[in-house]
């Protein structure tokens, strides 16, 4: 679902919540459900070329 007052910010509905924020070429992701992220992640390297950098340390310059 996207959000109405974030057109860069989309959610899943349903028991489990993935968030999921897109950047020009960056994807962020969180979730409540670890296999739900491993599942996504999956998916997403599948379809597109990807590379996981992991925890996030930096965001638009600014330390996380």
């Amino acid at each position: 679902m996207k959000s109405s007052s974030e057109p860069s910010l989309y959610m899943t509905q349903g028991q489990d919540l993935l968030i999921l924020y897109l950047y020009v070429y960056d994807l962020i992701y969180t979730r409540i459900n670890q296999r739900m992220v491993e599942d996504f992640k999956k998916a997403m390297m599948a379809e597109f070329e990807m590379t996981d950098l992991e925890l996030m340390k930096y965001f638009l310059g600014m330390q996380v």
